[in-house]
């Protein structure tokens, strides 16, 4: 009863996330009723590299979702959001305020790796939920419950995606497979920067590259001067770990430039709507970011409504507003006997069992993508009223949103996508998982590469 319940669930959510369906001409209604979660939102909403109307697209397709899988119920649960645009708010004085905010249940954001240990230092004692979109290495280190950072009581930062340690190894294998044996990297002296720097060194060594240049950069001037110290080196292929799109278009413009320029492989921080309007700059501009795995649905039901690809950040967005309304109805109907942050360590926990199966044989059996919430949908809801938890773990828009058990800070199981831009827009060329067999592994085939390498010379060496 529970995978027929389920399975329906999936079919109408689907067609719900594809159009704008009129569902009371089918007799169903809206809740009499809404108990609503105020939740912060700080994103850059302003300047050149602003994504806000990608932003508020996706929070209005998830606020559609929200009603529509809650028709004919006497009470519903909601959000309202809070919007503080990055760019522009005293981020210190912020922090500082929200630490004494009664009416905020949660925060998403802020996008900038500074920016997030800001907040974060200011309101982790509060226990408030922060759903954010860095990768920092340093940053997860710091304020995960499971390391020796700052005391934490229970976990509070939940990071939508995995560290970079995981790009790093993904691009320098890439750059192995198309022939690239010296590499160099050029990263900002920040938190994001720092991944890269460290990690980059120690797999050009397991994977018998040769680093040319590891290097860093304080503003735009010093990155101009060493990106064009590099073209002039034996560099093959460089990883440009940058802060933004206008710092890829300096590199861009330099390269262009240069028929002796190496290949560059940008990492996730340049991949948004500004790089996409850079037009003939930008095009043939190759590189990395992690990306919503591509058997979830979300993909298919994106495009189905808005004629393109969406970025990064609109499904890690997404599913934060996820998790907020999840974690907020459990903690509201148990009359704040459970935390947010317990709900969703408890959530995290569930196993990877019948809900994976279901939606991968319901995409193989039909060949109708399905994107399972399972989150969203009445029966999850309908648990989180009699203060029960499902038995699957749940599917957001990223894939599996599983924390690692550890810490409770990063995704384990992020699915990162090869991309190239072509006339404006990105072309997807892979994607690759670290554990899912069921996609490519460009850290796979090198391995295989160099094996097949050895074998080969030690069979000349035998002569």
């Amino acid at each position: 009863m529970r995978i027929k319940c389920l399975y329906i669930f999936i079919i109408t959510f689907l067609i719900c996330s594809c159009e704008k369906v009129d569902m009371t001409q089918s007799g169903l209604q809206e809740p009499s009723e809404w108990v609503t979660a105020k939740v912060a939102v700080v994103l850059p909403l302003s300047g050149e590299d602003s994504d806000k109307e990608r932003y508020e697209r996706i929070s209005r397709m998830f606020e559609e979702n929200v009603i529509k899988a809650q028709y004919n119920l006497s009470e519903g649960v909601k959000l309202e959001l809070e919007w503080i645009d990055e760019n522009t708010v005293d981020i210190r004085k912020f922090a500082e305020e929200l630490y004494y905010r009664d009416d905020v249940m949660a925060l998403i954001g802020p996008l900038r790796n500074e920016n997030v240990d800001i907040v974060a230092d200011a309101i982790y004692k509060k226990g408030m939920p922060m759903f954010v979109m860095t990768s920092s290495e340093s940053i997860v280190r710091k304020y995960s419950s499971g390391t020796a950072g700052v005391k934490v009581k229970e976990p509070f930062l939940w990071s939508m995606s995995a560290t970079d340690m995981l790009q790093s190894s993904i691009i320098m294998a890439k750059a192995g497979c198309v022939g690239a044996e010296k590499i160099s990297l050029i990263c900002p002296e920040n938190a994001y920067g720092d991944t890269f720097y460290k990690w980059v060194p120690q797999f050009t060594g397991e994977m018998s590259l040769t680093l040319v240049d590891n290097v860093r950069y304080s503003d735009t001037r010093e990155l101009q001067n060493e990106f064009e110290r590099i073209c002039k080196s034996e560099t093959e292929a460089v990883i440009c770990a940058l802060n933004d799109t206008e710092e890829a278009k300096i590199v861009l413009e330099i390269a262009n430039d240069n028929p002796e320029a190496p290949k560059i492989f940008f990492t996730g921080s340049v991949f948004n709507s500004s790089l996409f309007r850079s037009g003939a700059l930008a095009e043939g501009a190759e590189g990395f970011s992690m990306y919503p795995s591509p058997y979830t649905g979300f993909l298919q039901a994106y495009q189905a409504r808005f004629d393109e690809l969406p970025i990064l950040m609109e499904a890690q967005l997404y599913d934060s507003l996820l998790l907020s309304l999840i974690s907020f109805a459990y903690h509201h109907y148990s009359e704040g006997s459970i935390s947010m942050n317990r709900v969703l360590a408890r959530l995290s926990d569930l196993p990877l069992t019948d809900n994976t199966e279901l939606h991968e044989s319901l995409f193989w059996e039909t060949g109708t993508p399905v994107w399972d919430h399972a989150a969203l949908g009445v029966c999850v809801l309908e648990q989180a009223r009699q203060g029960k938890f499902p038995e699957f773990n749940l599917i957001g828009a990223l894939g599996n949103i599983k924390f690692a058990k550890d810490s409770y800070t990063t995704l384990s199981n992020s699915i990162y996508m090869n991309w190239m831009i072509h006339d404006g827009q990105p072309l997807i060329l892979d994607f690759i998982a670290e554990s899912e067999v069921k996609f490519s592994s460009y850290v796979g085939t090198w391995e295989w590469l160099k094996i097949m390498e050895d074998l080969e010379n030690s069979l000349l060496e035998r002569g």
